[in-house]
């Protein structure tokens, strides 16, 4: 007999939105199939197939994603039966390989991996009540809510008694008695009864062993075994002695998966190792004078458990003799990636014999450590005085310096040349670079990178060919410093730097990279006249960037910096302007100002009521805002309050302490008042505007200006 049911599966979630996009999909159809334990004929009675056996199989279909694409490729997949909805250890689970179809369809026998199915004391105890399914590589989805099919195990139960088909409980057929009368009149008694045949089986076995049909009536032994029973059976084929559950002697071949799962589901708190593999070796023990297992043990290991991206390793572990088996530190990662054990090492390519010292070293051997040693009488010592007679040559083709002098002490000098010809001659064919570079890193003192002295002529003299750019052209003469001058030049009568160029290059050039000085000077004579830095020009026309031939030029790169900074520490002014017929000072962009300084309007804003969408600002500067901010409506002014003719405007800088004012945008007998008294605020201006002819307060466009 079979029996097909169509019944539901609820899902249960606890945050339905929880669900990841990683987990597989449940398709809500169970169906639980009842199927001969034996193959029928066609020529089967029902009256035999009312005693065939139901296996305990559930039909499972599901849906096999990873991000919301299926997954059709053969997949491990483990199910397991809960009593509770969330959490528990599993009461029975199992691993089958499936393959999904390319939508990633599946239907599986749930079951079908162990011999007697799935234990039907599992329903009929009301225990098993939710399924989970975890999809290799990711987290088991949440336990779906078992209903009423897979308890038909229980039904099936009824179609038995005690286990056995009613057929076995068929009495037998009592006596019967018949007169039988002849044609001569004569009668004669018969008792007859119904006698069930008996079975003709044959043969014998011995205890414990599963028997086998030698023939179609004939029972003898098979090659298994069975000693214990219940959870202490032990199996055994081809051995009478079997050590564990299963115990084969002779070889196996497995057509399918070798499974060895998981101890138990993970849970939030800690993963769950496979079951071990393990590979024994017997070795006798000289000390104990015993034999003794050595195993080695290959376990499935969780890595990363209740993270967002879980994995795991293939550890080797060893025990000996009856110690159980720990880590031996080698592992394969999910990659293929191996981590040997502490003190592993490789064997190298070949074998050293024998260290042989070279010309300018002395020592080697052909045993034990072996030590190199520079011959001092061939090889110059640097942390010592060295004499040269012959010409050196350095040749750098790297990006660093070929050579590099230290002079650690207060007086000396890092190179010294004396003689006849040239003292020091350094030349660079490249733009950018430098033909003698001197630099003095001292944090106090004048300490000087290059000094040069002569009593008639020049002390250093600097010529270049190259043209001059700003940051990348070619100078003269370069001064870097770090505390101190970069360049210093002192005369008696004349300039102390003079510097002339005839080309588009720098007379005088300075760079600082660090927060000292380009160029400084200095005119440090308080009793008479003098001027740090003076710079003059004769030109006429202009330069490409818009500047024209000025006296001094100041460029910036940054937002912190200014072109030209003047900075006054007494009463007089920080920058001077003058001229004889034009603007004393000219710019075409935004003047700014400290906010609790007089002179320019620190900020300035036109309010429209009337503007499409309802009151704005629709034209302002701000000069405490930096960059085009300052000019883009609303330039960082807020209105924070309106009514009819009442507008409160924040500037998000303090103007209690400034002066303000308000006019109207036209006249029409509207009077306007600007108010900063503080009241709604440091930062706020409040400004009214009333129609003197109406005689009440209205909305007006205006201007107000903070100085």
């Amino acid at each position: 007999m079979k029996s097909d049911f169509l019944p539901e599966v609820v899902q249960s979630h606890s945050d339905a939105s929880s669900t990841a996009s990683k987990r597989m999909v449940l398709l809500l159809a169970v169906t639980l199939s009842w199927m001969s334990a034996f193959a029928q004929s066609p020529a089967t009675t029902p009256e035999a197939s009312k005693t065939s056996v139901v296996p305990n199989l559930v039909r499972f279909s599901g849906v096999a994603t990873d991000d919301g694409k299926p997954l059709n490729r053969i997949l491990g997949i483990t199910f397991a039966l809960y009593q509770n909805q969330e959490g528990g250890a599993p009461l029975w689970l199992e691993t089958q390989n499936v393959q999904p179809d390319e939508n990633g369809h599946y239907t599986v026998s749930l079951g079908a991996t162990k011999s007697q199915g799935i234990p039907p004391e599992l329903f009929t105890s009301g225990q098993a009540q939710w399924l989970g399914v975890q999809i290799e590589g990711q987290a088991e989805q949440p336990h779906a809510l078992l209903l009423s099919v897979p308890y038909a195990f229980k039904a099936a139960d009824a179609e038995t008694v005690g286990g056995l088909p009613p057929s076995a409980f068929v009495l037998a057929t009592l006596a019967t008695s018949a007169t039988i009368v002849d044609s001569a009149g004569n009668s004669a008694s018969s008792t007859s009864r119904s006698v069930m045949p008996a079975a003709s089986t044959t043969g014998s076995g011995t205890t414990n062993f599963v028997p086998l049909w030698t023939s179609a009536t004939n029972l003898g032994n098979s090659v298994v075994f069975q000693s214990g029973s219940g959870s202490t059976a032990k199996i055994g084929v081809n051995t009478t002695t079997p050590a564990t559950t299963l115990d084969v002697k002779g070889a196996g071949t497995i057509r399918g998966t070798l499974v060895l799962p998981a101890t138990a589901a993970a849970t939030a708190t800690g993963g769950k190792k496979s079951q071990p593999l393990n590979l024994s070796a017997s070795a006798f023990n000289s000390g104990t004078q015993a034999v003794a297992n050595e195993t080695f043990q290959w376990v499935a290991e969780p890595a990363g458990n209740n993270t967002a991206a879980p994995s795991a390793t293939l550890n080797l572990l060893f025990g000996a003799g009856a110690a159980a088996p720990s880590e031996t530190g080698v592992r394969i990662s999910n990659k293929g990636v191996f981590t040997f054990a502490a003190g592993q090492t490789f064997p190298g390519a070949g074998t050293i014999i024998g260290v042989t010292a070279g010309t300018g070293l002395t020592g080697g051997g052909t045993t034990g450590k072996v030590t190199l040693n520079l011959d001092t009488a061939k090889i110059p010592q640097l942390s010592s005085a060295n004499s040269f007679t012959g010409p050196q040559t350095i040749t750098n083709n790297a990006t660093a310096d070929a050579l590099t002098i230290n002079n650690n002490f207060g007086t000396g000098y890092g190179v010294v040349a004396t003689g006849h010809g040239g003292g020091v001659l350094a030349e660079a064919a490249n733009v950018g670079a430098t033909g003698v570079f001197g630099a003095n890193t001292a944090s106090t003192g004048a300490g000087i990178g290059v000094q040069g002295f002569s009593v008639a002529g020049t002390g250093v003299l600097g010529e270049t060919s190259g043209s001059s750019g700003l940051f990348n052209g070619a100078a003269a003469v370069v001064g870097d410093t770090k505390n101190y001058f970069g360049v210093w030049g002192l005369s008696a009568l004349n300039d102390g730097v003079h510097g002339i160029n005839g080309s588009g290059a720098s007379g005088v050039a300075g760079e600082n990279k660090g927060g000292g000085y380009g160029v400084w000077a200095i005119a440090s004579n308080s009793n008479t006249y003098g001027v740090g830095v003076r710079g003059e020009s004769f030109g006429n026309s202009r330069f490409p960037n818009g500047n024209g031939s000025d006296g001094v030029d100041g460029f910036a790169h940054s937002e912190n910096g200014s072109g030209v900074a003047g900075v006054n520490f007494t009463d007089g002014p920080g920058v001077y302007g003058h001229s004889n017929g034009g603007a004393g000072f000219t710019t075409d962009s935004n003047v700014s100002q400290a906010r609790n300084m007089g002179g320019w309007v620190k900020a300035m804003a036109y309010v429209d009521p009337f503007a499409p969408g309802g009151v704005a600002i629709t034209r302002c500067f701000n000069s405490q805002v930096s960059g085009p901010a300052a000019s883009t409506p609303p330039c960082g002014i807020s209105i924070v309050s309106h009514s009819q003719g009442e507008n409160y405007l924040d500037f998000a800088f303090q103007v209690t302490d400034r002066f303000v004012n308000a006019s109207a945008a036209q006249f029409s007998g509207t009077i306007v008042n600007a108010v900063a008294d503080g009241f709604d605020g440091p930062n706020v201006v409040g400004v009214t505007t009333y129609n003197i002819f109406v005689g009440e307060f209205e909305d007006e466009a205006f201007s107000v200006f903070v100085y």
